[in-house]
């Protein structure tokens, strides 16, 4: 795919990775229905991540000038920075996150996060239905794959989340975020 264009994900996941001159990967988000992704090809044309599909993902490709043109045109440019700085803002607390949480914890926000962008429900509960592995997981928060499988464990035990056959994680949220607030004084 061109470095110069932005895609929307009409169906599917894909996950941004960033690789490092070490060869190591850095995975820095999970995209899918209706998310953009290649969004710095509006500021660059050369980016360092790279967008790997995590099932079959269909998404329409705009060349970010082209695109950049038609929502000026039709007055949706507004919208498009009100997208790129909540994008910003979500960074910027990972960040944050990163430098001030531990590892639990920010595996414990990074569930809240992605359940809160599905649209799965099952009563109060929220649905993460496409399976994550352990290892992407641990990329995201910066961790080993061990040590989310005890968390995700812990977690489970404590009826914080549960696993499905139909889908990966159930996740009572509001009692998730008490365990945060008991267990490390995160406020969410």
């Amino acid at each position: 795919m061109s470095s110069d264009s932005v895609c929307l994900i009409e169906e599917g996941k894909v996950k941004l990775v960033m690789p490092t001159e070490k060869g190591k990967c850095c995975l820095l988000d999970i995209r899918s229905n209706g998310e953009l992704f290649g969004e710095l090809a509006i500021a660059s044309s050369s980016r360092n991540h790279l967008a790997v599909a995590m099932q079959r993902t269909s998404f329409y490709r705009y060349p970010s000038s082209r695109l950049l043109t038609e929502l000026a045109d039709t007055g949706l440019l507004p919208e498009l920075v009100k997208y790129l700085a909540a994008q910003i803002i979500q960074q910027e607390e990972i960040i944050t996150e990163f430098v001030t949480t531990c590892s639990e914890e920010r595996l414990a926000l990074l569930l809240l996060r992605l359940a809160k962008r599905s649209v799965g429900r099952d009563g109060s509960r929220l649905i993460l239905e496409e399976r994550i592995s352990c290892q992407d997981l641990a990329q995201m928060v910066g961790t080993t794959r061990s040590r989310i499988g005890l968390f995700l464990k812990r977690f489970r035990e404590l009826d914080l989340v549960r696993s499905g056959k139909t889908f990966f994680l159930s996740i009572d949220a509001p009692r998730l975020r008490q365990y945060l607030d008991e267990h490390f004084g995160t406020e969410t």
